[in-house]
């Protein structure tokens, strides 16, 4: 996939075939790396379960913080309670969605708006490229 994206960006901006392509070129094409779209998807998933957008059959996966302990942390009432359970492997979607997602800043993720959110996150992403 990267290596299609690379060649993506060669034609798009008319560069030679054999030229190095950096983060730099996707962030002046409003790109984002491979990696970088698969957590942008992530939290996007996030977002929809969290405001209630997403099938109820998916938000027992994914609890928030504040239903663990009332401890008044940075950031609890936006946080979703990371899982140590054995059964939860740290490659699956609920272990790095949710770890990414406590990741976020704040700003970001008490947005309540789906577009906003969006703009806002690849903006923060692609912030991160520079």
């Amino acid at each position: 996939m990267e290596a299609v994206q690379r060649k993506m960006v060669r034609f798009v901006k008319g560069l030679d075939f054999r030229l190095h392509v950096d983060l730099i070129e996707l962030s002046e094409l409003g790109w984002l790396c491979v990696r970088d779209r698969v957590k942008y998807f992530q939290m996007l998933h996030l977002f929809r379960i969290r405001n209630d957008l997403a099938p109820k059959y998916l938000r027992p996966n994914f609890v928030a913080l504040t239903c663990i302990h009332s401890y008044g942390t940075r950031g609890s009432d936006l946080n979703f309670h990371l899982s140590r359970d054995i059964s939860v492997s740290t490659s699956s979607f609920a272990f790095t969605a949710v770890e990414e997602w406590n990741g976020l800043p704040n700003s970001i993720k008490s947005l309540n708006h789906l577009g906003l959110f969006k703009r806002r996150l690849k903006d923060y992403l692609l912030s991160n490229y520079a």
